[in-house]
C-alpha cells in the first residue's frame, strides 16, 4: 500500500476563492472519504491559460 496518499487538487477558483463548479465539492468529499489527504491548490482560470 502506498505510504504518501497525498493528492494534489487544483480547484479552479474565482477571484474570491469561491469554487465555480458544485461538482468540485463532490470530488472532494469523495477523496476524503476514501482517507486521502489532499493538497488544495486554488487556481483562476487566467492562471491556467497563461500556462
Amino acid at each position: 500500500m502506498a505510504q504518501n496518499n497525498t493528492i494534489t487538487f487544483y480547484d479552479l477558483a474565482l477571484s474570491t476563492g469561491a469554487t465555480i463548479s458544485p461538482f468540485v465539492w463532490a470530488h472532494k468529499y469523495a477523496l476524503k472519504h476514501k482517507s486521502f489527504d489532499l493538497a488544495v491548490a486554488p487556481r483562476q482560470l487566467i492562471e491556467r491559460m497563461k500556462r
